[in-house]
């Protein structure tokens, strides 16, 4: 019935936005969105054949993602996630002060997982000041995310995407204003932890 349909939409839906953003993670996003548009420019109007997809992946990648392709078309396994406490506060950074949003995400399964991490500004949202990172964390892994921002968010939202947590989205709003942490270092990027 209708409601079958539209569960199957969602899960292409849902399904899909996790295959382009593994690729994402995989190219790079300023490669991926060049190679994206390209081949929408070149086969515009016309079906886009599997293996020209999949040869224009490993041209630019130098690896074979015809099998991450078929691992994410067959495989019903997936990653399970624990994320740790977000972390966020004031940090000086050459006379300056921004806002540091630090956590830990461990994936506890063997099936490698990516995770979107978006920091919401006043005014955030489509158009606004939003920042957004794709972290990718193989299975049994643990990884250390930070971001250093211009402003502080509102709110942060960790998406676990296609995976086992419920809820997917672990969203932290923050009511009041950063605390200075005049010691801490600024950590902008991904580190993997050993266990």
């Amino acid at each position: 019935g209708e409601e079958e349909r539209e569960l199957v939409a969602n899960i292409l839906r849902i399904k899909g936005e996790y295959l382009f953003s593994m690729m994402e993670t995989m190219m790079g996003e300023e490669k991926f969105r060049i190679f994206m548009g390209d081949l929408l420019k070149n086969n515009m109007f016309d079906q886009i054949e599997e293996g020209e997809f999949i040869s224009g992946l490993e041209c630019l990648t130098g690896e074979r993602p015809g099998e991450m392709l078929d691992y994410w078309y067959r495989s019903s396994k997936l990653p399970g996630f624990v994320i740790g406490v977000v972390d966020a506060y004031q940090i000086l950074e050459e006379e300056r002060t921004r806002y540091q949003i630090r956590f830990r995400a461990s994936n506890r399964d063997s099936v490698d997982g990516l995770i979107r991490v978006t920091c919401r500004g006043k005014g955030g949202g489509r158009g606004g000041r939003d920042v957004e990172r794709l972290v990718s964390v193989r299975g049994r892994e643990t990884k250390e995310v930070g971001v250093v921002l211009d402003y502080q968010p509102r709110e942060v939202l960790i998406n676990t995407m296609v995976s086992r947590n419920l809820p997917a989205t672990i969203k932290k709003v923050f009511h009041r204003e950063f605390e200075l942490n005049e010691n801490a270092p600024a950590f902008d990027g991904v580190r993997i932890l050993e266990e």
